[in-house]
């Protein structure tokens, strides 16, 4: 699992509204929610909204647009993943859509040494259910999994796995 950042002049469009909208489009669909008067109904929504497992996933169903996450991402975080062990700084993912509707893939960093180290591949839409389930494939016929666990409106940070 990874968490990036990237750095981005794109906005949300005003009308499409702030975060809480997924968890008023999600209540909207809540009986229980619609007819609960306590003061923390609300709340109490957002808390099981977040504490689901697939509440990251659902969101970036709704919302998740490949052009404008392509980018340059800037990984903040990450657990260890044997192919980066030789990684000291400087890692990012480079995506660009390609006309075919997959994204090219570059991830880099640079080792200890100060030398740049490079893997290009290709990812597709794993599910046409949610954009947010991705493959990608650094080699040949193998390809794995890449999933958009949880995305910021404004599309500056990610998390993936």
């Amino acid at each position: 699992m990874l968490i990036v950042e990237r750095f981005s002049a794109l906005r949300l469009p005003e009308d499409l509204g702030e975060v809480g909208l997924v968890a008023l489009v999600e209540a909207r669909r809540t009986d229980a929610f619609a007819k609960d008067a306590a003061p923390d109904a609300y709340e109490r929504l957002v808390d099981r909204l977040l504490a689901s497992p697939r509440f990251g996933e659902h969101w970036a169903r709704l919302w998740l647009d490949l052009a404008r996450y392509a980018g340059r991402w800037y990984e903040i975080a990450h657990l260890p993943m044997r192919f980066q062990k030789k990684c000291a700084s400087d890692t990012t993912a480079t995506y660009t859509v390609r006309p075919d509707g997959r994204v090219s893939v570059v991830n880099s960093c640079f080792t200890a040494e100060g030398r740049e180290k490079r893997a290009e591949g290709v990812a597709r839409v794993a599910d046409p259910a949610t954009s947010a389930k991705l493959e990608v494939s650094f080699f040949g016929p193998f390809w794995g999994d890449y999933w958009i666990l949880d995305l910021d409106p404004q599309y500056r940070y990610a998390m993936v796995g």
